[in-house]
């Protein structure tokens, strides 16, 4: 009977173990890094630091359409310009109303981003106007929020200068 409750003692003890969590090493103050966990609990993404509070929509890995720039509303018929912004290794994708944009992007704390390199295509186009408008905005991007869906973008001194809503 002793060896028997040893026996079931260290079955416990092997389940214990296995079911214990392992922690995720965060990386230090010197890298400017943040790391954030999350975790889906009924179709909502809580924040690991209040679980109470849902997290906002995700930034990256979307396809974000300009619906307004400097405050007027973009009325094309045709494709309007987006973006994409890959995870890997921080690419800005997309598509400015003419030629395929393509670049890098930088996400800082405080929902802070600025897109330092954004390139195109050189196709001639009927409507580059809107192109150029596009491109000059990303240059001056300091921050965003989103808000109900829809993408913000704000410039140093936190003025709107784009709205954009997610495509599916």
């Amino acid at each position: 009977m002793k060896i028997y409750n040893y026996v079931i003692a260290m079955i416990i003890l092997g389940v214990m173990a296995g079911c214990s969590s392992t922690q995720i090493p965060h990386e230090t103050a010197e890298n400017n890094v943040s790391l954030q966990i999350t975790e889906e609990v009924e179709g909502q993404v809580l924040n690991e630091t209040n679980s109470s509070e849902p997290l906002e929509m995700n930034f990256q890995e979307v396809q974000w359409q300009v619906i307004g720039i400097n405050g007027k509303a973009i009325m094309v018929q045709e494709s309007k310009p987006y973006i994409k912004l890959k995870l890997d290794n921080s690419r800005l994708q997309g598509f400015g109303g003419c030629n395929i944009l393509f670049g890098n992007y930088i996400l800082g704390i405080q929902n802070s981003v600025e897109f330092p390199m954004v390139a195109s295509t050189k196709r001639a186009c009927p409507n580059l106007a809107l192109e150029a408008e596009f491109l000059k905005m990303l240059s001056e991007v300091k921050s965003y929020t989103i808000q109900e869906g829809v993408l913000l973008f704000y410039d140093k001194g936190n003025k709107t200068i784009a709205t954009f809503e997610k495509l599916d």
